[in-house]
């Protein structure tokens, strides 16, 4: 898929959006990428994925979720 902003390519993948208190942390993870139990950083540049945000609460959502590492937009699709 082309992104709208830039014309670069779009890489699909799912973002994780874990919420605690007051603090939100995202996880964005390449398609067909299963969402790691401790996502260091590390671990996640390993798979090609993202960290957005502060600390590692529990509770994750899901949206599919298309990146483009030309601008570094992400366009969210289906939020859960």
């Amino acid at each position: 898929m082309e992104c709208p902003y830039c014309r670069g390519e779009l890489e699909p993948g799912n973002l994780y959006a874990a919420y605690g208190g007051s603090t939100c942390v995202g996880y964005w993870y390449p398609a067909g990428t299963k969402p790691l139990q401790l996502p260091t950083a590390g671990r996640l540049k390993k798979l090609g994925g993202l960290r957005l945000g502060g600390h590692d609460p529990a509770d994750l959502r899901k949206a599919e979720a298309w990146y483009c590492r030309t601008c570094k937009r992400m366009t969210l699709f289906n939020v859960e």
